[in-house]
């Protein structure tokens, strides 16, 4: 991750709990910190801040196989941490896929919601999410998906997970 910080401006990078990152903006006249996440660039405005969030490609599976030519769905699990809570999340604002290229992901969650279930055993809900393979830009061989998205309140937070890209 790297932030460019315009003059005036400054950026507050705080650990939270499960290796998770939160940064904040200050106000700036000088313009917006850009952030870029692994997949995308994100900008931020005065009071605006960005979560890394862990995510869970295909829940359960490792390691975590994406078949690109025959329809389908895959399944991408957002996980709720002491820092982040997924219920939270706006499912409508939600990208996933392609993480050299955020353009061309997926922006439509194939079932138009998703649900709350505990996916990683950890007594707490995760969102799952479902995109349609062919719609997430991801090419064969890519080793990385990623999303980007919106909590209920315009909070801004991303993630990635490892995949194998078949053809």
């Amino acid at each position: 991750m790297v932030a460019t910080v315009p003059t005036g401006a400054t950026a507050t990078v705080k650990e939270l709990a499960g290796g998770q990152f939160e940064i904040e903006s200050s106000a700036s006249s000088s313009g917006p910190i850009v952030v870029e996440v692994p997949g995308g660039v994100i900008e931020l405005g005065p009071g605006d801040s960005l979560s890394l969030v862990a995510i869970d490609i295909k829940p359960g599976g490792v390691p975590n196989p994406i078949k690109l030519t025959k329809k389908g769905v895959v399944a991408v699990a957002i996980l709720t941490t002491r820092g982040f809570d997924a219920a939270a999340v706006d499912p409508r604002s939600v990208c996933f896929g392609d993480a050299e290229d955020g353009l061309q992901r997926d922006c439509t969650e194939a079932h138009g919601r998703g649900h709350l279930e505990d996916v990683d055993r950890d007594n707490d809900l995760d969102l799952v999410l479902h995109y349609e393979a062919l719609e997430t830009g991801i090419d064969p061989g890519d080793a990385k998906a990623c999303l980007t998205g919106e909590t209920m309140g315009g909070d801004v937070f991303a993630g990635c997970d490892s995949v194998v890209a078949m053809p």
